[in-house]
């Protein structure tokens, strides 16, 4: 066999061999290049992109919105209503309203009674004299009362006065104020006669009876009162 015929067989050999692989391919099942297929594709993303998918995730979901709130200004969800600036002056404490604030002026032995039954520290000024009518019972100074009086010159009156004769004989209760808490008297008019408290006839006490309590008077009189003992 010459050297042709020899490489005539040789390029048979190699068409024959390309032949049979192409197909065998043709021939395999298809199944792994439907499997790549079905796999899930990572897309490629490009920065800018990113970024800005990175900026939507940040965002707060439905219904949780947040909403911001500059220095100065009121959410009305959180606080409920506006906060109101008040000037210094305009500050004032239950404690010192009760103890050293303003006295509530009064001039009817039911508005005296009313002062006294407030509770805690009181103070009370006269600005009027006081007469107990005929239906009036004596004063009363509670337990809970811490009660400062300023007589301011006038005249706390328990009978003989509006109508109301004093009894005949001594009786229980005729007094003028019963303290159960604590009283403190005083007078702070200025150049003024001293304020009273007059009239009162009981069998116990005349003016005052002071039943567990306290009695300080400063300025003022308890003047004109009768007890049986």
């Amino acid at each position: 066999m010459n050297l042709k015929s020899a490489e005539k067989m040789n390029g048979l050999r190699k068409l024959s061999l390309i032949m049979a692989f192409v197909l065998t391919f043709t021939q395999m099942p298809q199944t792994g290049l439907l499997m790549a297929y079905a796999l899930p594709v990572e897309e490629s993303v490009s920065e800018p992109e990113a970024k800005e998918t990175e900026k939507d995730n940040t965002e707060p979901a439905a219904g949780n919105d947040e909403e911001t709130v500059s220095a100065g200004s009121v959410s009305e969800d959180s606080a409920g209503e506006a906060e109101e600036t008040v000037s210094p002056d305009q500050v004032k404490t239950e404690s010192e309203d009760a103890a050293g604030g303003e006295p509530i002026e009064v001039t009817t032995w039911a508005g005296l009674q009313e002062a006294f039954n407030r509770g805690g520290s009181v103070n009370v000024k006269l600005t009027g004299d006081i007469e107990a009518s005929s239906s009036d019972t004596r004063l009363v100074v509670p337990e809970s009362s811490n009660v400062t009086l300023d007589l301011n010159r006038y005249k706390i009156f328990r009978y003989d006065r509006n109508g109301n004769p004093a009894p005949e004989g001594y009786v229980d209760g005729g007094e003028v104020i019963l303290v159960k808490g604590n009283l403190t008297i005083d007078d702070m008019a200025e150049n003024a006669s001293q304020g009273k408290i007059t009239n009162g006839k009981s069998k116990l006490g005349g003016g005052i009876l002071v039943d567990g309590g306290t009695l300080i008077l400063k300025k003022g009189e308890i003047f004109e009162n009768k007890a049986e003992s």
